[in-house]
């Protein structure tokens, strides 16, 4: 029995010792600092970060409970406008904007085809950055797209009829330099003439609006049309 009890103690003493021992070692803390002159500051797992995101987790998750989507009927003040989808408390969409006709359930069906046109939107835009991109390429630093133009009757050194910028893509279309994915609009092209179109001979600077933060600059040479060109008109008319 004495042997027993004395066994005990020893092991009891044994584990108290090896768990002092053990206690010491930086092994047991749930936070370590990179070194001593840090230890006063919070490291990226300090117990006050971890806190905060396990609210914001939380909070995240609690809102599926205490919150619903609704698609507004009309516009509401502080809410959104007719059409949009929001969160709102289930309790102010229970007891106000459904009973009062401001909004409605949105259903399964509307959220489905909501990130079906937001991916549809986004498709799209990767399909026009990625072709101005390559057009942006295509045309180069130092194009130069050429026009003949007749002059006008009344002054020979005005064009018998202002230059746009729908020619300048018709121009570059006939170049072959656009293709069907080329989403370049007339708003696109902007002519640094005052008036924003050319209506006289000479060289003019113009910038290509391909996409957001993606231009390109050409240039446009506006000619008379030749003498010769012109009595052959005139002949195959006869």
């Amino acid at each position: 029995m004495d042997l027993n009890v004395g066994s005990v103690y020893r092991a009891s003493n044994a584990f108290v010792s090896n768990f002092k021992c053990s206690s010491s070692s930086t092994s047991l803390l749930p936070y370590r600092t990179s070194n001593k002159g840090d230890s006063s500051t919070f490291g990226e797992n300090s117990p006050h970060l971890g806190l905060k995101k396990y609210r914001a987790t939380h909070l995240d998750a609690r809102k599926k409970y205490t919150h619903v989507q609704v698609t507004l009927e009309r516009d509401t003040p502080n809410v959104g406008k007719k059409g949009e989808i929001v969160y709102v408390t289930q309790n102010y969409a229970f007891n106000y904007l459904v009973p009062f006709g401001f909004a409605r359930y949105t259903t399964r069906s509307e959220l489905v085809g909501l990130a079906l046109d937001r991916n549809y939107k986004e498709c799209l835009q990767n399909i026009r950055r990625t072709s101005a991109l390559q057009l942006k390429e295509k045309l180069g630093k130092e194009l130069v797209v050429e026009f003949e133009v007749p002059s006008s009757n009344a002054d020979k050194s005005k064009l018998n009829a202002p230059l746009r910028p729908v020619h300048i893509i018709y121009k570059l279309r006939n170049m072959k330099l656009l293709g069907p994915l080329d989403m370049l609009r007339e708003q696109d092209i902007k002519i640094h003439t005052e008036s924003g179109c050319i209506s006289k001979y000479g060289t003019f600077n113009v910038t290509l609006v391909l996409d957001e933060n993606i231009e390109s600059s050409i240039k446009v040479k506006v000619q008379d049309i030749p003498v010769d060109v012109i009595i052959k008109n005139d002949q195959m008319q006869i």
